[in-house]
């Protein structure tokens, strides 16, 4: 059976795109079309085509940060800034103290290149949807360091 549909037929009506198909909800079938279906979003009595130069807009579910700031309890010792989380859609750290703190979303943080350093003062932001759902783990040289932190 050839794709597209002519409506009207013997009239001269339009053209519509269709597919022949050959499988329906996972079963064998003949003789049957499924319209395609050009996606376009826009106010009322106006259309754009979803394009890479005009992508579908979406807009994100508002969130409700969490608070995970601290501090250090114990020199040199790795501890859990944030549990793993498979929902989580991203986080933030800003360094508060005047040493560097390592954290890391991949293992147990330590002082080496293996996490991600931040230097007194600095300030750290996942990529919104892309974030590790795994649990943060965090490690500084000096007890007591505090950390401003937010998860959501």
């Amino acid at each position: 059976m050839a794709d597209n549909t002519v409506l009207n037929v013997g009239t001269g009506g339009d053209t519509i795109a269709t597919d022949d198909i050959t499988s329906l909800n996972g079963g064998v079938v003949s003789g049957i079309k499924a319209q395609r279906v050009k996606v376009c979003y826009g106010d009322d009595a106006s259309a754009r085509d979803v394009s890479i130069l005009f992508p579908m807009p979406i807009l994100a579910p508002p969130i409700t940060p969490v608070d995970k700031s601290g501090s250090i309890t114990t020199a040199a010792t790795a501890q859990v800034l944030a549990a793993a989380n498979a929902v989580r859609r991203g986080w933030w750290i800003r360094n508060n103290s005047t040493t560097s703190l390592f954290v890391s979303d991949i293992t147990t943080a330590v002082q080496t290149q293996a996490s991600l350093e931040l230097r007194a003062g600095e300030y750290f932001e996942s990529v919104f949807g892309g974030c590790s759902s795994s649990a943060l783990s965090i490690i500084g040289p000096t007890a007591g360091a505090t950390f401003t932190a937010r998860e959501w």
